[in-house]
């Protein structure tokens, strides 16, 4: 009888641990997937209540191919929509995306800049009557299973006009970023826009808590971004830069590589690997994959 029970019960054993493995792996508390669009931004959260949240457009249609591949077949719905600031390399990609979805929320700095693609976003935004929340530091966005905790702005834009600027330097525009420090199932990840050296250090200074495992490193990479003080106090284990395939710019930076390589920071860019996809690990931290 017990030469019966004996493989019965190990059979039993290895079967919960397939089940809970299977479930480990599938049902992350959060997915993030930095889109490859080429030389922009676009950034995909989905919790395992089924929400998505979608950080700026890219430059072109290509975000908006990547979630039909990524968003289950049926779901037409983004939860939240933020853009970080208007330009064309984050803001252009989400108008045919909220032409095709139904978006329920967005977020914006509600900054006046003059430019094509974000003023017929805002237009569409209005005419769908989805509601349109002005970033603030302090604020506290909670998405089924992810709090977004806003870092920047330090105050209210809506009432600011930027002239047009140059969008390849910092300062300007950039600076007006929408900076998130995201938290899902533990985890923490830095989502930066194209925020410059001068608002890391003033976000920095204001006590804001900014430890995180994973890091969306600031203006791809940039050599106004990621200076030496925003990498000690981040302290990521991750690092993940979206730029694209040999760019004008001559994005990502030496000297920024260099800041994250000497903090022990893994770097992935979408230039070389495509889309970069990290899950929420269960302990605190996140998984490539």
């Amino acid at each position: 009888m017990w030469r019966r029970i004996i493989p019965f019960s190990i059979l039993l054993l290895i079967s919960a641990w397939l089940v809970y493995g299977r479930t480990h792996i599938i049902a992350p508390a959060c997915r993030l997937i930095t889109l490859d669009v080429g030389q922009g931004d676009a950034i995909l959260i989905q919790t395992s209540d089924q929400q998505d949240i979608l950080i700026d457009g890219g430059p072109d249609n290509v975000a908006l191919e990547k979630l039909n591949k990524y968003l289950p077949a049926g779901d037409r719905d983004i939860e939240l929509m933020v853009l970080t600031h208007p330009h064309a390399d984050h803001v252009n990609g989400l108008v045919p995306i909220t032409e095709r979805y139904q978006v329920k929320r967005a977020l914006n700095t509600g900054l006046t800049f003059s430019q094509l693609a974000y003023e017929k976003w805002k237009k569409l935004l209005n005419d769908r009557g989805v509601p349109i929340e002005l970033a603030q530091a302090g604020q506290r966005h909670t998405i089924g299973q992810a709090q977004l905790e806003i870092l920047w702005p330090g105050q209210d834009l809506s009432k600011v006009t930027y002239a047009r600027d140059n969008a390849s330097q910092g300062g300007g525009v950039n600076d007006a970023s929408i900076v998130i420090r995201l938290s899902c199932g533990g985890s923490q990840a830095m989502l930066m826009g194209d925020a410059g050296g001068e608002i890391e250090e003033r976000i920095i200074a204001s006590g804001s808590p900014v430890q995180a495992d994973l890091l969306k490193v600031g203006h791809h990479g940039s050599r106004y971004s990621t200076s030496v003080g925003l990498v000690d106090a981040v302290k990521p284990k991750w690092a993940v830069l979206s730029v694209g395939l040999g760019n004008t710019f001559n994005h990502p930076h030496p000297t920024s590589l260099l800041h994250l390589a000497k903090v022990g920071a893994a770097i992935f860019r979408t230039d070389q690997l495509g889309d970069v996809k990290f899950i929420t690990d269960g302990n605190g931290g996140w998984e490539n994959y």
